[in-house]
């Protein structure tokens, strides 16, 4: 087992000298070890800590957030269940979605609410494309009752009868058997409860879900996150060439004048005005169809001593 690595400045470095003279990265096979040695400041920073560690940490340090250009959310499959193919439910179940509820419970306040497939942190980001977005579970109800999903009292669960087949608003979630991810989804489903929606787990190895879900695209809905390295190119995640394993669009979104945008953006023509300007578009077009219900950026989070300069709390690329 390798403890530590010690780096030494190069004395023959053809610029300046080395205004640190060495530095040593420090391995631990343990979290808990890793916290004892620092709070017993026998090492000056550590990264990835856990929101139910902040409060762990011993008096002189301070917590530093950094935020990356990503987003959790929950994407739809409208192709495995008819209820789903009803741009109704879909905004229903996106707008019942209380994220600073979720912020607090799952992530203790180190997070921000996501409202769409731009980060706040990512260039392009329009605030004004989510303008009047949040809802209240009343109106969400009466939303619903319009569009003929009534309440069962037995079991509260809405449902619909066309014809002879009558459809529930039952879903079962492929969900990451992270924790922050489960206790994400069991918010989520006492918020969705609220408005008449049964929201089931179905909590599986992050790996098993590679292999299998998001192969086959045999989901009604999966809790996933999208990473857009620092470049708002939105094109893997949304253009309708990239439904299908191995491509990332796992709402199998599709919409002709979406990929128009989304071929624009990626050409980058027009300079940055046109594309913030196409970006902004994506945003309502996406969030007012509602193939997804996005949900939080998890803040990253890295303990240094409170004396430490030279670490401004600036988004990260990765």
């Amino acid at each position: 087992f390798i403890r530590e690595v010690s780096l030494g400045a190069n004395p023959r470095y053809h610029g300046p000298e080395a205004l640190i003279p060495s530095f040593t990265i420090r391995f631990y096979r343990t979290r808990q070890e890793l916290l004892e040695d620092f709070n017993a400041k026998k090492i000056d920073g550590t990264g990835g800590i856990l929101p139910e560690e902040a409060d762990k940490l011993a008096i002189g340090h301070r917590l530093a957030s950094f935020y990356l250009p990503r987003y959790y959310a929950l994407f739809f499959n409208r192709s495995t269940n008819p209820a789903l193919k009803e741009k109704a439910v879909r905004q229903a179940l996106a707008r019942a979605i209380d994220r600073k509820e979720i912020v607090q419970e799952a992530f203790l306040g180190f997070a921000a609410g996501t409202l769409g497939p731009v980060p706040q942190t990512a260039e392009g980001y329009d605030e004004n494309a989510y303008a009047g977005a949040a809802t209240d579970p009343e109106a969400i109800g009466a939303s619903l009752d319009a569009a003929g999903w009534l309440m069962n009292p037995e079991d509260g669960v809405r449902y619909k009868t066309e014809g002879k087949e009558r459809m529930a608003l039952r879903f079962d979630v492929v969900t990451p058997d992270i924790p922050f991810l489960v206790k994400t989804m069991d918010v989520v489903a006492r918020q969705w409860k609220r408005i008449g929606v049964r929201a089931d787990a179905a909590v599986t190895d992050p790996e098993e879900i590679a292999r299998t879900a998001l192969r086959t695209r045999n989901y009604q809905m999966i809790l996933y996150g999208n990473v857009l390295k620092g470049d708002p190119d939105l094109f893997a995640f949304w253009h309708s060439s990239r439904k299908f394993y191995p491509g990332l669009n796992l709402a199998l979104y599709d919409d002709k004048e979406t990929d128009a945008l989304l071929e624009a953006v990626r050409k980058g023509a027009g300079g940055p005005t046109e594309r913030n300007d196409a970006l902004g578009k994506i945003q309502r077009m996406v969030g007012n169809d509602a193939p997804a219900g996005f949900l939080m950026n998890p803040a990253y989070l890295y303990a240094v001593p409170t004396g430490l300069k030279g670490m401004p709390e600036t988004p990260l690329v990765s």
